[in-house]
């Protein structure tokens, strides 16, 4: 009986493959999801990431804003309707609206007896007529509408 050679496990040869891998994956993936990049505020940002913005489905990102503690998107349908979405960066807290209203230079959306606006400069939300909370807008992006 002729014993076969006993199959030897390539430490190099499989970390070569290895990095060669992870690398084609890293070059081709923003070629795969067709990212398109452009220069907000002389950053780069993809619209990829626009397009899905944590809207709801079939609406697209009219305006985004940030806030020190908040992420307000305002999501709109083709049709025109808009939806207020405000979430709290530290993970905590949101609230989804739909039915906000464009004021012209602001955004209002009603719950109850609660009022929230948000315009390029500040968050504001009123409890009656009693503002509970007011922050300055440090980051405001126009959508780019339906893609």
């Amino acid at each position: 009986m002729t014993s076969q050679p006993k199959p030897e496990f390539n430490c190099k040869q499989a970390l070569k493959l290895f990095f060669f891998s992870a690398a084609m994956s890293l070059f081709l993936t923003p070629f795969a999801n067709g990212a398109e990049t452009i220069k907000f505020d002389g950053r780069p940002i993809e619209i990829a990431q626009a397009r899905n913005n944590g809207c709801p489905t079939n609406r697209y990102l009219l305006r985004l804003a940030e806030t020190r503690n908040y992420t307000v998107r305002i999501c709109a349908t083709e049709g025109g309707t808009l939806t207020y979405i405000s979430r709290g960066k530290n993970g905590r807290g949101g609230i989804t609206l739909p039915g906000m209203v464009d004021m012209g230079d602001r955004y209002e959306a009603v719950n109850g007896n609660t009022r929230y606006r948000i315009s390029r400069n500040y968050l504001t939300v009123n409890q009656g007529s009693r503002i509970i909370l007011r922050e300055r807008v440090t980051r405001w992006v126009v959508g780019r509408g339906l893609q």
